[in-house]
Protein backbone atom coordinates (compact mmCIF):
# COMPACT_ATOMS: atom_id res chain seq x y z
CA UNK A 1 0.00 0.00 0.00
CA UNK A 2 1.41 3.01 -0.63
CA UNK A 3 1.35 6.17 1.68
CA UNK A 4 -1.17 9.05 1.54
CA UNK A 5 0.72 11.66 -0.18
CA UNK A 6 -1.45 13.92 1.99
CA UNK A 7 0.62 12.43 5.39
CA UNK A 8 3.86 13.25 4.25
CA UNK A 9 3.83 16.59 6.25
CA UNK A 10 2.22 15.32 9.04
CA UNK A 11 4.48 12.30 9.64
CA UNK A 12 6.98 14.97 10.08
CA UNK A 13 5.22 15.50 13.47
CA UNK A 14 6.14 12.09 14.79
CA UNK A 15 9.68 10.92 12.93
CA UNK A 16 11.40 14.63 12.50
CA UNK A 17 14.60 14.30 14.38
CA UNK A 18 14.38 10.56 15.02
CA UNK A 19 17.85 10.51 13.55
CA UNK A 20 19.76 12.81 16.32
CA UNK A 21 17.15 15.69 17.49
CA UNK A 22 17.70 14.52 21.05
CA UNK A 23 15.25 17.57 22.43
CA UNK A 24 12.47 15.83 19.53
CA UNK A 25 12.73 12.88 21.13
CA UNK A 26 13.17 14.04 24.74
CA UNK A 27 9.82 16.38 24.70
CA UNK A 28 8.26 12.48 22.78
CA UNK A 29 9.70 11.01 25.47
CA UNK A 30 7.45 11.58 28.04
CA UNK A 31 5.56 8.32 30.07
CA UNK A 32 1.70 7.95 29.66
CA UNK A 33 1.45 10.89 26.57
CA UNK A 34 1.69 10.11 22.81
CA UNK A 35 1.46 11.70 19.46
CA UNK A 36 -0.84 10.09 16.47
CA UNK A 37 -1.68 11.17 13.13
CA UNK A 38 -4.54 10.29 11.01
CA UNK A 39 -4.98 10.83 7.31
CA UNK A 40 -7.52 10.12 4.59
CA UNK A 41 -6.49 9.96 0.93
CA UNK A 42 -8.35 8.52 -1.79
CA UNK A 43 -9.84 5.29 -0.14
CA UNK A 44 -6.91 5.09 1.81
CA UNK A 45 -6.76 5.47 5.49
CA UNK A 46 -3.54 5.67 7.33
CA UNK A 47 -2.91 6.04 11.26
CA UNK A 48 0.18 6.35 12.73
CA UNK A 49 1.23 6.68 16.63
CA UNK A 50 4.56 7.20 18.33
CA UNK A 51 4.82 7.17 22.04
CA UNK A 52 6.66 5.09 25.08
CA UNK A 53 7.24 1.69 25.28
CA UNK A 54 6.39 2.04 28.76
CA UNK A 55 2.65 3.40 27.58
CA UNK A 56 1.94 0.17 25.98
CA UNK A 57 0.80 -1.78 29.08
CA UNK A 58 -2.02 -4.16 29.46
CA UNK A 59 -4.78 -3.68 32.49
CA UNK A 60 -3.07 -7.22 33.28
CA UNK A 61 0.79 -5.79 33.12
CA UNK A 62 1.93 -7.56 29.95
CA UNK A 63 3.94 -5.42 27.32
CA UNK A 64 3.45 -5.44 24.26
CA UNK A 65 6.09 -5.90 21.89
CA UNK A 66 7.05 -5.01 18.69
CA UNK A 67 7.02 -7.66 15.19
CA UNK A 68 11.11 -8.21 15.06
CA UNK A 69 10.21 -9.51 18.63
CA UNK A 70 7.70 -11.97 17.33
CA UNK A 71 3.70 -11.56 16.86
CA UNK A 72 1.39 -9.09 17.78
CA UNK A 73 -0.34 -9.67 20.80
CA UNK A 74 -3.14 -7.03 19.78
CA UNK A 75 -5.35 -6.50 16.71
CA UNK A 76 -6.39 -3.39 14.89
CA UNK A 77 -9.04 -3.16 16.51
CA UNK A 78 -7.25 -2.90 20.02
CA UNK A 79 -5.84 0.59 18.49
CA UNK A 80 -8.56 2.27 16.64
CA UNK A 81 -11.81 1.91 15.27
CA UNK A 82 -13.73 3.87 12.26
CA UNK A 83 -17.87 3.87 11.79
CA UNK A 84 -18.52 0.03 9.97
CA UNK A 85 -20.23 2.15 7.29
CA UNK A 86 -16.63 2.72 5.87
CA UNK A 87 -16.23 -0.80 4.93
CA UNK A 88 -12.45 -0.65 6.04
CA UNK A 89 -9.62 -3.53 5.71
CA UNK A 90 -6.69 -3.46 7.03
CA UNK A 91 -3.61 -3.43 4.83
CA UNK A 92 -0.58 -3.49 7.25
CA UNK A 93 -0.49 -3.04 11.24
CA UNK A 94 3.63 -2.66 12.41
CA UNK A 95 5.23 -1.69 15.31
CA UNK A 96 8.74 -0.53 15.23
CA UNK A 97 11.07 -0.20 18.59
CA UNK A 98 13.17 2.69 17.71
CA UNK A 99 15.75 2.19 20.99
CA UNK A 100 16.64 6.39 21.90
CA UNK A 101 19.99 7.73 22.27
CA UNK A 102 20.91 8.80 25.86
CA UNK A 103 20.09 12.58 25.38
CA UNK A 104 16.53 11.78 25.43
CA UNK A 105 16.80 9.52 28.21
CA UNK A 106 14.60 9.74 31.20
CA UNK A 107 16.09 12.41 34.09
CA UNK A 108 17.03 9.55 37.06
CA UNK A 109 18.07 12.59 39.41
CA UNK A 110 15.86 10.73 41.98
CA UNK A 111 19.13 8.12 41.64
CA UNK A 112 21.98 10.85 41.20
CA UNK A 113 24.65 8.32 42.54
CA UNK A 114 27.08 10.66 42.30
CA UNK A 115 25.22 12.37 45.55
CA UNK A 116 25.69 9.42 47.23
CA UNK A 117 28.39 8.91 50.03
CA UNK A 118 29.36 6.01 49.53
CA UNK A 119 31.87 6.01 52.54
CA UNK A 120 28.28 5.30 54.25
CA UNK A 121 27.42 2.24 52.55
CA UNK A 122 28.30 -0.96 54.05
CA UNK A 123 29.44 -2.27 50.94
CA UNK A 124 29.25 -6.55 51.56
CA UNK A 125 25.84 -5.46 51.71
CA UNK A 126 25.60 -4.52 48.28
CA UNK A 127 27.92 -6.95 46.79
CA UNK A 128 25.16 -8.13 44.46
CA UNK A 129 24.17 -5.00 43.22
CA UNK A 130 24.66 -5.73 39.54
CA UNK A 131 22.23 -8.35 40.47
CA UNK A 132 19.55 -6.20 41.26
CA UNK A 133 16.22 -6.20 39.01
CA UNK A 134 16.52 -2.80 37.68
CA UNK A 135 13.14 -2.76 36.22
CA UNK A 136 12.34 -1.68 40.01
CA UNK A 137 13.94 1.50 38.93
CA UNK A 138 12.16 1.15 35.02
CA UNK A 139 15.61 1.00 33.68
CA UNK A 140 14.53 -1.52 31.31
CA UNK A 141 14.85 -1.03 27.71
CA UNK A 142 10.84 -0.47 27.29
CA UNK A 143 11.22 2.26 29.30
CA UNK A 144 13.93 3.91 27.46
CA UNK A 145 12.10 3.24 23.60
CA UNK A 146 9.52 4.86 21.98
CA UNK A 147 7.12 2.48 19.79
CA UNK A 148 5.80 3.76 16.23
CA UNK A 149 3.13 1.95 15.57
CA UNK A 150 1.36 2.42 11.56
CA UNK A 151 -2.15 1.48 10.57
CA UNK A 152 -2.80 1.28 6.92
CA UNK A 153 -6.54 0.59 5.62
CA UNK A 154 -8.28 0.69 2.64
CA UNK A 155 -11.77 1.83 2.57
CA UNK A 156 -14.61 1.17 0.37
CA UNK A 157 -16.23 3.87 1.69
CA UNK A 158 -13.85 6.45 2.93
CA UNK A 159 -16.16 9.33 2.92
CA UNK A 160 -18.67 7.40 5.67
CA UNK A 161 -15.64 7.82 8.28
CA UNK A 162 -16.61 10.59 10.26
CA UNK A 163 -14.42 10.07 12.88
CA UNK A 164 -11.80 7.73 14.42
CA UNK A 165 -11.86 6.41 17.79
CA UNK A 166 -9.23 5.37 19.91
CA UNK A 167 -9.52 2.01 21.26
CA UNK A 168 -6.12 1.99 22.58
CA UNK A 169 -6.95 3.55 25.58
CA UNK A 170 -9.16 0.64 26.75
CA UNK A 171 -6.18 -1.67 25.06
CA UNK A 172 -2.87 0.26 27.26
CA UNK A 173 -3.40 1.58 30.65
CA UNK A 174 -0.26 3.43 30.41
CA UNK A 175 -1.66 6.10 27.56
CA UNK A 176 -3.11 9.28 29.66
CA UNK A 177 -2.30 11.75 26.89
CA UNK A 178 -2.87 11.47 22.83
CA UNK A 179 -1.90 14.43 20.98
CA UNK A 180 -3.67 13.40 17.52
CA UNK A 181 -3.50 15.47 13.86
CA UNK A 182 -5.94 14.50 11.27
CA UNK A 183 -5.71 15.29 7.87
CA UNK A 184 -7.82 14.91 5.11
CA UNK A 185 -8.31 16.24 1.31
CA UNK A 186 -10.78 18.96 2.85
CA UNK A 187 -8.48 20.54 6.14
CA UNK A 188 -7.21 19.28 9.32
CA UNK A 189 -7.84 19.19 12.71
CA UNK A 190 -6.12 18.65 16.21
CA UNK A 191 -7.38 17.64 19.59
CA UNK A 192 -5.69 16.04 22.31
CA UNK A 193 -7.89 12.73 23.75
CA UNK A 194 -7.46 10.70 26.90
CA UNK A 195 -8.96 8.33 28.08
CA UNK A 196 -12.11 10.07 28.76
CA UNK A 197 -12.74 11.70 25.42
CA UNK A 198 -11.20 9.09 22.78
CA UNK A 199 -12.73 10.14 19.88
CA UNK A 200 -10.69 12.20 16.90
CA UNK A 201 -13.75 14.12 14.60
CA UNK A 202 -12.93 14.51 10.98
CA UNK A 203 -12.15 17.91 9.88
Amino acid sequence: MTLPLIAITGLSLLIAGADGDHTRQARAHTHGEGEALIAIEGNELFIQIAAPAANFVSASGSVMTANEDGPLSFEAGDVASVEKGANCSLESLVVENEMLSGGAEHDHGEHDHDEHDHSEHDHDEHAGHDEHDHDEHGDDHSGHSNYLLTYEATCANPDKIKSVDFTLFETWSGFEKLRTTFLTDDGSGAKTLTPSSTRMDRP
